[in-house]
């Protein structure tokens, strides 16, 4: 069984070095304001915002799942989004990510929330191998948007 448990303060270094690589690997520019105190603050301050999972071999972080709860009035009750899962290159094909979406869905099942959603680009096939076979399908109906919210604020 992986060493998978939820991530501790004492992690927040390492973690960012792995989102850094997670966006490097997906060529995603890092958001601006984007800081190991941001996530400390999302993770571990007075009303998180954020909940992870790691995989710690002993020696480093070799993968990580965030996450964080919702409400879906499309499943009348809560839910959980998942935001990312990355597993370090030299880590992958031991079915780390596995693992940690199933802890993802233990956590979820044990506080009787029912659906778990997350974004997935048409352009990783890796991911979208992972999640075929763990049952996942693309839902036909809905399509992801993003607005900034100064965007929207000049719009009203």
């Amino acid at each position: 069984m992986l060493p998978i448990r939820t991530a501790e303060a004492g992690d927040l270094s390492s973690l960012m070095h792995l989102i850094r690589a997670m966006q490097r690997e997906q060529r995603v520019a890092n958001p601006e304001g984007l800081s190991e105190s941001l996530i400390r603050r999302a993770l571990f301050g007075p009303a998180p915002t954020l909940r992870a999972f790691v995989i710690d071999s002993g020696v480093s972080l070799d993968g990580f799942a965030l996450y964080q709860p919702t409400f879906s009035i499309f499943r009348a009750g809560p839910a959980m989004h998942v935001d990312a899962v990355y597993v370090r290159e030299t880590s992958r094909n031991r079915g780390c990510a596995r693992a940690l979406v199933g802890a993802i869905a233990r956590e979820c099942h044990a506080a009787g929330i029912a659906a778990i959603s997350w974004f997935s680009a048409r352009t990783r096939d890796r991911e979208e191998a992972m999640l075929a076979r763990l049952g996942v399908r693309p839902h036909d109906n809905l399509r992801f948007v993003r607005a900034p919210v100064m965007t929207l604020e000049r719009s009203l």
